[in-house]
C-alpha cells in the first residue's frame, strides 16, 4: 500500500506497518476537527459530537507517535 488516508485509528501496529513499507501517510482531518469544535449547537448529534471529539484526540496521539519515530511521511491532501 503506497499511502494510508486519514489515520485516525493509527496505532502502533500501524506506524510498525507503515515503516516497513514506505508508506505515506495522508492524515486529512478538517471535516472531524469542525464537528469536534463546532458542538451541537450546529447541527450534528451528541453522540456523533463526542465521537468526534474523542477521534481527533486520538488521532493526534498517535499521528505525534508516527512522527516522532522519524520516518513517517505525511501528504497533504486538501479535505472539502
Amino acid at each position: 500500500m503506497d499511502s494510508f488516508e486519514h489515520g485516525y485509528f493509527l496505532d502502533v501496529e500501524g506506524i510498525e506497518l507503515m515503516l516497513r513499507h514506505d508508506t505515506v501517510l495522508v492524515a486529512t482531518s478538517a471535516v472531524v476537527r469542525n464537528v469536534a469544535s463546532h458542538g451541537v449547537e450546529d447541527g450534528p448529534h451528541p453522540n456523533v459530537h463526542r465521537k468526534a471529539k474523542e477521534a481527533v484526540e486520538h488521532h493526534v496521539r498517535f499521528i505525534g507517535k508516527a512522527f516522532k519515530v522519524g520516518s513517517v511521511e505525511e501528504a497533504n491532501s486538501p479535505t472539502w
